[in-house]
């Protein structure tokens, strides 16, 4: 093998490997920098479209010819394949909605206070309480997931819980890809079961919103991912929120706020599971002032419920 004299050339043997390819043919001169970032975003997203799990960190341009002045020149781009394509199940095609109107000022004014300009859940309110409870409606919500085993609400378990999905969006996942931030930064949800003497009272799911380019074909954890994280999907449901300030994941301002909502809610005659609740974190904690969490209560209807 020849050995280079110099130590800006290196010597780089390539395994094995599936590789992507896309191929053009275009001028020498045409090949900027922009003009490849815009071919190697059109193959992802043909990739994504398609369910293909693969490496987007970085990328082979290869050429087949010399570069010529008078004559174009066949390029190709090469991606690396990982060894998991569509690995969760297609998910059901989603049922047809009715055509919806144009947000309301409500709508809009609640979601730039929430999203602060960054990509966030989509959501409409459908009504607004005082004490600064809304009734809301979310939907197409994709989410990655991990529930900790723990049966109690605890810092600890939160914790836990979030360290797998801090380790999956900083790109340990099947498409070793880096997740960019979304809002809100984390969610809890807690499913209480009140069956007497039973061995696990409060069911636990910590959750990260997935932003939409993501959602035709997530990335799930690779074979080096801590914790069973798993993709799951809010597709309708309608909710009760609650602004909370400063910091939420304590269990004791946690069961205060939750138990002010349910008498709020009572008050008003709004009907709501008792047991099935989310707490929402929009800020780091590093963040002091005007720092935005949420609870929020799964609404239901009054004929169905005990509680209306």
């Amino acid at each position: 093998l020849p050995t280079p004299i110099s130590n800006e050339v290196l010597i780089d043997t390539l395994e094995a490997k599936t590789i992507f390819v896309s191929s053009f043919v275009v001028d020498v001169w045409e090949v900027t920098k922009e003009f490849l970032e815009k071919k190697v975003e059109a193959m992802m997203t043909r990739l994504r479209n398609n369910g293909e799990a693969f490496i987007d960190r970085y990328y082979y341009l290869a050429s087949y010819s010399r570069p010529e002045l008078y004559q174009p020149v066949y390029y190709e781009l090469w991606m690396y394949a990982t060894s998991l394509r569509r690995p969760h199940p297609t998910p059901p095609d989603p049922l047809p909605r009715p055509r919806m109107a144009p947000l309301s000022k409500l709508t809009q004014d609640t979601m730039q206070r929430l999203c602060r300009g960054i990509e966030c859940p989509s959501f409409e309110v459908i009504r607004s309480y005082k004490y600064g409870i809304q009734k809301r409606r979310y939907f197409d919500v994709v989410f990655a997931s991990v529930s900790p085993g723990d049966c109690y609400f605890s810092t600890l378990s939160v914790w836990k819980g979030f360290m797998p999905l801090h380790l999956y969006k900083h790109g340990i996942n099947s498409h070793m890809e880096v997740v960019e931030a979304t809002r809100p930064i984390a969610v809890v949800r807690v499913q209480e079961d009140s069956t007497p003497n039973t061995e696990c009272p409060q069911n636990l799911t910590m959750s990260l919103f997935l932003p939409r380019r993501l959602h035709a074909a997530p990335p799930v954890t690779g074979y080096t991912a801590p914790g069973p994280v798993v993709i799951t999907v809010l597709e309708d449901v309608m909710v009760f929120a609650y602004t909370v300030g400063g910091y939420l994941l304590e269990p004791y301002r946690v069961r205060k706020e939750l138990s002010d909502l349910k008498y709020r809610l009572s008050e008003f005659g709004a009907c709501f599971k008792d047991d099935d609740y989310y707490i929402v974190v929009y800020d780091f904690i590093a963040r002091y002032h005007g720092r935005q969490n949420e609870i929020w209560i799964v609404a239901e209807n009054c004929r169905a419920t005990k509680n209306g």
